[in-house]
């Protein structure tokens, strides 16, 4: 029992969950089973403290936040934020859409540590509009099902909407858009760990050879 390794614990934010993981890990165990991993779901803002208090060992992140500096990291894709309606909504014919058009609309966001909300309300006070908040949720699930009802709307990237090809829902491009960055962080100073590594490397590899965008 004293040569059982502790396992990788990695920080995922809920959307980056749907869109990156399943596959990777499914990959990941299949070349090195002997390597157990944790997966703990936060917002980018809070997976990057708790990086930095070493209650995870790396995290998966948006990285468009004014600290990303304080962390090694690698990006392993580039994305952006589109606008998220069911098919028969007004707006879902359009090829972009405006801060000015979204601001008349019901809209979810995500909970207060994700990234995405900050990059969101920049844009809506830059614009001088606010945004119509009718509900906050980290539930990917929970968020498609009111999309679905055709009233609601809401921000999702680009990447993740070919996995939801079935449930009716499109994705407009902002205008003009926010792009986004999307990478592993760990700890600067930290010692690495062979299996950390070993993750680091595989995780660089599999999105060089099987890129979201």
């Amino acid at each position: 029992m004293s040569r059982v390794k502790p396992p990788l614990r990695i920080g995922i934010p809920p959307m980056l969950s749907t869109v990156f993981f399943p596959e990777l890990l499914t990959a990941f165990h299949q070349d090195y089973p002997e390597i157990a991993v944790v997966l703990e779901e936060y917002g980018s803002v809070r997976a990057c403290n708790l990086v930095q208090n070493d209650t995870l060992d790396l995290a998966l992140v948006n990285m468009e936040q004014y600290n990303i500096d304080k962390f090694h990291n690698v990006v392993l894709a580039n994305d952006q934020v589109v606008f998220c309606v069911n098919k028969d909504h007004r707006l879902a014919d359009k090829e972009i859409v405006t801060t000015k058009e979204m601001s008349k609309e019901l809209l979810i966001f995500f909970n207060a540590d994700s990234v995405q909300n900050q990059l969101l309300k920049t844009r809506f006070e830059m614009d001088g509009y606010i945004p119509n908040i009718v509900m906050r949720s980290s539930q990917i699930y929970t968020t498609l099902q009111f999309i679905k009802t055709g009233k609601y709307s809401c921000f999702l990237y680009s990447s993740m909407l070919d996995k939801f090809t079935d449930s009716e829902i499109t994705g407009i491009p902002l205008n003009p858009p926010i792009h986004i960055k999307i990478g592993m962080i760990w700890k600067k100073g930290k010692y690495i760990s062979g299996d950390m590594q070993t993750f680091l490397n595989f995780t660089r590899m599999y999105y060089r050879e099987h890129p979201l965008t």
